[in-house]
């Protein structure tokens, strides 16, 4: 018989997300980190990234642990394709983090990859440069066509 989280994985991604301005959520996800990976947060120049890192792997270990009934701190991952971190010993457990700005977003399956993207939307860039480096011509035009109070959300929606 299979465990109920594995049946359920099956069937559904989880989605979770966690705001690194909030320092209850660095300090909870800080004590289930390895010391390396306390070690790799301490190394980045800026607060907000060295958050970003601790929220990324601590909700990572504790939500993936919670899964397998585990510790977070026993969790060993290690680099996939691409140096996207892979689970060691979980099984079907798959799982994908991102960030952008103050919020991480982890989506965690059973038997199948899962991707998972969030990218925080700011008035201040330039989207018709951004869509020149990856939008298809088609796109680009279109969104050229759209008056400059409508660029920058439709750039997002894209």
């Amino acid at each position: 018989m299979q465990p109920f989280a594995t049946v359920m994985l099956q069937q559904a991604v989880h989605v979770w997300t966690a705001r690194t301005s909030d320092a209850e959520v660095v300090d909870s996800c800080r004590v289930q980190l390895s010391n390396e990976e306390t070690a790799g947060a301490a190394r980045f120049a800026f607060e907000r990234d060295r958050r970003t890192a601790v929220v990324s792997r601590g909700m990572r270990r504790a939500i993936l642990a919670s899964f397998l009934g585990a510790s977070g701190r026993e969790l060993r991952f290690e680099a996939g394709a691409h140096g996207k971190p892979m689970l060691l010993g979980g099984g079907s457990l798959r799982f994908n983090v991102a960030h952008s700005g103050d919020v991480v977003v982890l989506a965690v399956t059973s038997g199948r990859e899962v991707g998972v993207d969030i990218e925080e939307i700011r008035v201040s860039r330039d989207v018709a440069r951004l869509a020149r480096l990856s939008f298809s011509e088609h796109e680009q035009r279109a969104l050229a066509q759209l008056s400059p109070d409508l660029t920058t959300f439709a750039f997002f929606r894209s």
